[in-house]
C-alpha cells in the first residue's frame, strides 16, 4: 500500500517533477554558499592572498565594493534558497 504511481497514456510509469533539479538545486546553492562566505571571510584589500584563490579575491571585491557590509547578507541568502 504505497503511494499512488502516476502513469502516462501509455502505461509508463512518470517521475515526480522538480525532485532530481531541486537536489541538484540545492547542492549548487550550497556550494556556492561556502565559497562565498570562504572568500568574504578570508578577503583583504591589502593581500593578494584569498582561500578560494584570484577567483574569490574577484568574488570578494566585486561583492565588497558593490554592497560593502551587506555583501555577508548574500551567502546566507544563498544558503536560504
Amino acid at each position: 500500500m504505497g503511494a499512488p504511481r502516476s502513469t502516462s497514456a501509455h502505461g509508463d510509469l512518470i517521475a515526480p517533477t522538480g525532485g532530481r533539479r531541486r537536489e541538484v538545486g540545492a547542492l549548487i546553492a550550497a556550494a556556492a554558499t561556502i565559497l562565498a562566505a570562504l572568500a568574504l571571510w578570508s578577503y583583504d584589500l591589502r593581500d593578494s592572498d584569498n582561500l578560494i584563490g584570484p577567483v574569490g579575491k574577484a568574488l570578494a571585491g566585486v561583492l565588497v565594493a558593490a554592497f560593502g557590509f551587506a555583501a555577508w547578507v548574500i551567502p546566507f541568502e544563498l544558503a536560504s534558497a
